[in-house]
């Protein structure tokens, strides 16, 4: 889930979410999810990953957020959402610098073991290669100074 509030309009005019899903999960064989691929009451019985095997869990958010709360965008909401769209390159970007601003205030941190720039090859576990590209993720490694870590993040003052 991610906030289309704070990424994508950049404003707080109105509230929105962005649900993703990759579609290449089987969710028929996944006994985790009995809310899936069991039959659901709610909908006479249905079981979602009869209906689409793998968009079983966007097809349940969707069918259930239009019949519990009405989730669907107001053509004034898709406007206000698109105005905010337009400086979306000009936002990331200064995520970027800033992101750049707090790795080098972090490098020079002596609790931490290393401080890496999420653009930096070579400088991520392969789990986080998605979050790479992006440039505006930091990784800390502290190492095995736990308490240091600790105290430094209890340290920490959020200055308005």
């Amino acid at each position: 889930f991610h906030s289309a509030t704070k990424f994508l309009c950049g404003h707080g005019t109105v509230v929105g979410g962005v649900l993703l899903d990759g579609g290449r999960f089987d969710w028929s064989r996944a006994a985790r999810f009995p809310e899936l691929n069991q039959p659901y009451a709610g909908f006479h019985g249905m079981v979602f990953a009869e209906e689409s095997t793998d968009g079983a869990f966007l097809l349940r958010a969707r069918r259930e957020g239009l019949r519990d709360f009405g989730a669907c965008m107001s053509p004034h909401t898709a406007w206000l959402m698109l105005q905010g769209l337009e400086t979306l390159p000009l936002r990331m970007a200064r995520h970027v610098d800033n992101t750049r601003k707090v790795v080098g205030f972090l490098a020079g941190v002596f609790v931490s073991e290393a401080v890496r720039l999420g653009t930096v090859k070579g400088a991520w576990p392969t789990t986080m290669q998605a979050m790479k590209s992006a440039g505006w993720s930091v990784l800390i490694e502290f190492g095995s100074a736990l308490l240091a870590a600790a105290l430094w993040a209890a340290s920490l003052v959020l200055v308005l």
